[in-house]
């Protein structure tokens, strides 16, 4: 599927009735939180226990006296939560999976609340961006820790460090810290990508927030209007002894 196909689909998902719309935003909103706290509950010791049970051999089971290993889980959502977390950050891209889960729960939340169809840039600008930093992000830790000597299965998940032991094996040290420097550099890239379709979108939310200027007045004329009860000028002196200097009319009948 073809970038213009999948937002096709947003727009068509964004432009649906906002009840169901409403509705669908709430429910990926809480999916996100619930993996969330998953992922960020996670802890090794809870790896053997995702592994040797299953959540449909547990679902009717009477409780901890059959499985005992379920009271060692340290996950906040129980085995459900483990295997998920043990899923997307042990045998995924660790840390880094918390990246698309966040911005899942942002776009669920802008459709529950009915901004996503104005938001739809900078959604699917900062989706691309969390999809694709996850991995980068999980491979340039695994090499900058297995160029450390610090095992990169707790941070970086099974991806980075599989990319790290391949690295390692084909260029050595120094080509652990070269790939780590060029995925800094890649991250540094795609934040700003991100930040580049985020800045029009503030730049104009802040101008519809900015209350309309009032229409300025015309500046004022040098020329005074005329004044129109004014009386009309009296002819000055010198118009009225030009006119006594005439001489009187000739009458022809004097004459």
């Amino acid at each position: 599927m073809t970038l213009h196909a999948l937002r096709s689909a947003a727009r068509r998902l964004v432009r649906a009735r906002p009840a169901r719309l409403r509705l669908a935003g709430g429910l990926v909103t809480g999916v996100s939180a619930l993996l969330l706290l998953a992922l960020l509950s996670y802890h090794t010791g809870d790896n053997h226990v995702a592994r040797a049970l299953s959540v449909t051999t547990t679902f009717f089971a009477t409780g901890v006296p059959e499985h005992p290993e379920l009271a060692v889980l340290q996950n906040r959502l129980g085995l459900v939560g483990a295997k998920i977390a043990y899923a997307l950050m042990r045998q995924g891209v660790g840390y880094g999976a918390v990246l698309p889960v966040v911005w899942m729960g942002v776009w669920g939340g802008l459709l529950a609340w009915g901004r996503a169809a104005s938001h739809q840039h900078v959604l699917w600008r900062s989706g691309v961006a969390a999809f694709v930093a996850a991995p980068l992000g999980a491979a340039t830790l695994g090499c900058a820790l297995a160029a450390l000597g610090a095992p990169a299965w707790i941070w970086a998940g099974r991806w980075g460090w599989q990319t790290a032991q391949w690295i390692d094996h084909s260029l050595g040290w120094a080509g652990l810290w070269l790939s780590a420097v060029l995925g800094i550099v890649l991250l540094s890239g795609l934040a700003l990508w991100t930040a580049r379709g985020v800045q029009p979108f503030r730049l104009a939310t802040v101008r519809r927030a900015q209350p309309a200027e009032p229409a300025s007045s015309p500046a004022p004329s040098s020329n005074p209007p005329p004044d129109t009860n004014r009386l009309p000028a009296r002819p000055d002196a010198a118009s009225a002894d030009a006119s006594s200097a005439l001489p009187p009319p000739v009458d022809a009948s004097s004459t």
